[in-house]
């Protein structure tokens, strides 16, 4: 976990996204974590993308758990905690086609960032199982590459490794931080 949380301190720009419930996700511009004018700046699940066939919906309707549950049940299947490995083992025939639509929203998504913010790094992560989360960062990796990217720069991708405790670090970094940590708008206001 040590490594994850060091990457703010080490890289200057990174996009994190979290599949949980929700989708949701943070942003870390110039090395801090930036949380924009309200404090939701990352909260990438209300933004439009494209679904296979033309027609578009929000992130969240495409790459969240809530999602894969809603099919999940369609199927006739009811979801135990996708948490767990054997949920992904049980049902591929479920499983497969939303990994494959989450990759792809995801693609979009980090793509829409890119043409905003140059980051060095994508994380994505989310309250799901490590090799799973590592089977979406490559499916997203692999969509990604096949996109039109000029005049964008490669980011490099990345698994979290936090998984389901990442809210609650997050939640804790953040106060911390603006309890004791560096105000930056001030720094750069004083110079």
């Amino acid at each position: 976990m040590r490594p994850q949380l060091d990457l703010c301190y080490t890289l200057r720009d990174i996009l994190y996204l979290f599949i949980g419930a929700m989708i949701g996700g943070g942003l870390v511009l110039n090395g801090s974590v930036f949380q924009g004018r309200s404090g939701r700046a990352g909260g990438l699940g209300p933004l439009w993308v494209a679904r296979p066939g033309g027609s578009t919906s929000r992130l969240l309707d495409q790459a969240s758990l809530f999602v894969l549950e809603k099919r999940l049940r369609a199927g006739g299947i009811t979801p135990v905690s996708p948490g767990r490995s054997d949920f992904w083992r049980n049902h591929p025939d479920l499983t497969g086609p939303w990994l494959q639509d989450a990759s792809a929203a995801l693609t979009q998504t980090i793509l829409s960032s890119l043409l905003l913010i140059d980051f060095e790094v994508v994380i994505i992560d989310g309250s799901i199982p490590p090799q799973i989360r590592s089977i979406i960062v490559d499916q997203t990796r692999a969509e990604f590459v096949l996109q039109d990217l000029q005049g964008l720069v490669l980011p490099e991708f990345r698994a979290g490794q936090l998984g389901p405790l990442a809210r609650a670090i997050g939640a804790a970094a953040t106060s911390l931080n603006a309890q004791y940590g560096i105000d930056r708008s001030a720094l750069h206001a004083a110079i």
